[in-house]
């Protein structure tokens, strides 16, 4: 396959991976309510080397009181009901203590923010 056609697939796919991105905050949202802080992409679909082929949907969440295992089961159950293609290539991370997001700036794309003061 040429580069062109590569980029282009690329391309096609992270723009599939951040609309799925974007759903599935608000799902998350309405999910969680005010437990969830923030949704953040993390990874290469967050700094431009996104891969069709290779790369996965890292999605971390910042909440108040953490997530226990049977919340992150719910959670990837509403990814699939979403899109089962999307929801296997997806990695859900969290908590996250606020204060490591402040280490990682250049490599986290917000997809919801509310962080309190």
């Amino acid at each position: 396959m040429s580069t062109e056609g590569n980029d282009r697939k690329n391309e096609m796919a992270r723009t599939a991976a951040l609309a799925f991105a974007d759903a599935l905050a608000s799902v998350y949202r309405a999910q969680l309510s005010e437990r969830l802080i923030g949704a953040y992409l993390i990874g290469s679909i967050a700094h431009g080397g996104f891969s069709h082929r290779y790369s996965d949907i890292d999605l971390a969440l910042v909440t108040e009181d953490g997530l226990d295992a049977a919340a992150l089961t719910k959670l990837r159950a509403l990814a699939a009901e979403q899109d089962a293609a999307l929801s296997q290539k997806l990695s859900v991370s969290g908590p996250i203590a606020i204060s490591a997001l402040a280490d990682c700036r250049h490599s986290i794309a917000p997809i919801i923010s509310t962080m309190r003061s």
